[in-house]
């Protein structure tokens, strides 16, 4: 009796090792942590003007949007979130950024300054951007709707309501090819933004 019990504690014993030996050579697949990029900056040289100044933000992004993890299109009214692949920071402030620095390219020339909306400087003009819809589909597009307004801030004067929406392909099947979709839809959006100010120059 007493040598099959100890026969038994050895065979609990040894499947408890196993266990644990399986548990450590099963390691959970790390997760990947992207960013969005802004235009190229050797696009446009740096100058030395200092003609108005821009602000950027608040940014505004919907609820479905404010986690970590990638957000893809599954159908018209589905949605997933991508457990490996993640933002490496908040989308909000991430979008935002790459705004000011776009905008920032794109001013350059005309001698602007373009800021976020955590500056204590008093701009010439500011942009609200209230975002509605910013995901996409693997291998297939992302969208980008949005209402941005442009307020001349000196005067205290709504300039302009603009809806935009833009529809930027997916060149490949990858996560970090949809993200590159993101900055490009972004990209799009701030051209707009920065031909409404040059109109008023």
């Amino acid at each position: 009796m007493s040598i099959f019990f100890c026969r038994s504690k050895n065979i609990l014993f040894c499947c408890l090792i196993l266990a644990v030996l399986s548990g450590c050579s099963f390691k959970s697949q790390p997760a990947q942590y992207h960013t969005l990029s802004a235009i190229d900056r050797s696009e446009k040289q740096v100058s030395g003007r200092s003609n108005f100044t821009v602000m950027i933000g608040p940014v505004l992004l919907p609820e479905t949007l404010r986690r970590p993890q990638i957000a893809v299109r599954t159908g018209d009214t589905g949605i997933a979130f991508l457990e490996f692949d993640k933002w490496a920071g908040s989308l909000r402030d991430d979008t935002k950024r790459v705004m000011v620095e776009n905008m920032g390219i794109l001013l350059n020339d005309a001698g602007g300054i373009v800021v976020s909306d955590d500056m204590p400087v008093e701009p010439d003009y500011r942009i609200w951007a209230s975002v509605t819809r910013f995901d996409g589909m693997l291998n297939d597009s992302v969208r980008l709707n949005a209402v941005w307004t442009l307020k001349d801030q000196k005067n205290q004067r709504v300039i302009s309501m603009n809806p935009f929406f833009v529809q930027q392909p997916v060149t490949a099947d990858g996560v970090s090819d949809m993200v590159m979709a993101h900055s490009l839809a972004i990209a799009s959006l701030c051209r707009e933004m920065a031909d409404a100010i040059l109109n008023l120059r």
